[in-house]
């Protein structure tokens, strides 16, 4: 049986069949398929004049090759500029999307109605998670702060923290213990923001611009989890337990990366450093929450 044209059906020879494979076309497919080429070559130059394709140009520029029946193959030449164009495109639409959601996130918090738009501009560009893992984090920030600010705190699994009747885990992360080796060897050293643990407090958002806890004190003495319950504040490290009892609490103070919690009559001062601001923010507006609902 003789190969035939991949496009029209029509019998090959033989020296065109070895010559080109069994993805062969005719000589008359194959100058109409270049003259297409031509034609895709030409709209991609227009479409690429500004360096960006908009959702439509990139549609037409699809549509284009299906209905003409074109492989990626029988763009090559113009593969490179077309792959540069989609990804410039890809960056612009996640840019665009994580300067509408720092916008929205100005307060901090997210409304009801800021999420929709958020969701509705996700879909209109045609992003998926994977191209907004890194606003991602922000998105959750803002909405766990949003949900706590209406007094909905989350519910997280306690792990290794064995729970007490009644108790619910609302936080937990990792952190590194730096401790004071003696009495008042921080004293005055540091500009954290502090908060007055009592009922109707209001967190204050912000970011602490003051010096890093761990460049200048680096005597990290234990690694471990720490859990914010309802009931207690909790550190579980490899070699240390701490346990701060909510209705001791007095006060809490974040810095640029570590929190501290402060209870009556505490000698020593504990530092629990991390590497996320986010997640310091979500700590305190969880333990106001949590003292204001006590």
């Amino acid at each position: 049986m003789g190969a035939k044209c991949t496009v029209c059906g029509k019998s090959l020879g033989l020296l065109s069949y070895i010559s080109q494979g069994q993805a062969s076309r005719c000589s008359e497919c194959k100058s109409k398929v270049e003259r297409r080429v031509e034609r895709f070559g030409c709209l991609l130059n227009e479409f690429a004049d500004d360096k960006y394709l908009s959702r439509e140009e990139e549609q037409r520029l699809d549509e284009f090759l299906k209905n003409n029946n074109l492989r990626y193959s029988d763009i090559r030449r113009f593969g490179l500029k077309y792959s540069r164009i989609k990804k410039a495109t890809r960056l612009e639409h996640i840019k665009r999307y994580e300067d509408a959601t720092y916008e929205a996130g100005e307060d901090d918090l997210l409304s009801n109605e800021e999420y929709a738009r958020l969701q509705a501009l996700k879909a209109k560009l045609d992003l998926s998670e994977a191209d907004l893992a890194n606003i991602n984090r922000y998105l959750f920030h803002l909405t766990t702060l949003s949900l706590v600010e209406e007094g909905i705190l989350p519910v997280v699994d306690s792990l290794n923290l064995s729970l007490q009747k009644g108790e619910s885990c609302h936080y937990r992360t990792f952190v590194r213990l730096v401790e004071e080796k003696r009495k008042n060897t921080f004293a005055g050293r540091y500009d954290g923001i502090s908060i007055r643990l009592t009922r109707g407090a209001n967190y204050r958002f912000g970011r602490s611009k003051g010096t890093k806890i761990i460049k200048d004190y680096s005597a990290v003495t234990d690694n471990g989890y720490l859990y914010i319950t309802n009931k207690r504040v909790v550190f579980i490290g490899a070699r240390k337990h701490v346990a701060y009892p909510i209705k001791k609490l007095v006060n809490f103070t974040k810095y640029s990366d570590a929190v501290k919690f402060q209870k009556e009559k505490e000698k020593k001062a504990k530092y629990f450093v991390l590497e996320d601001q986010f997640t310091i923010e979500e700590i305190g507006a969880i333990l106001t929450a949590i003292v204001n609902q006590a």
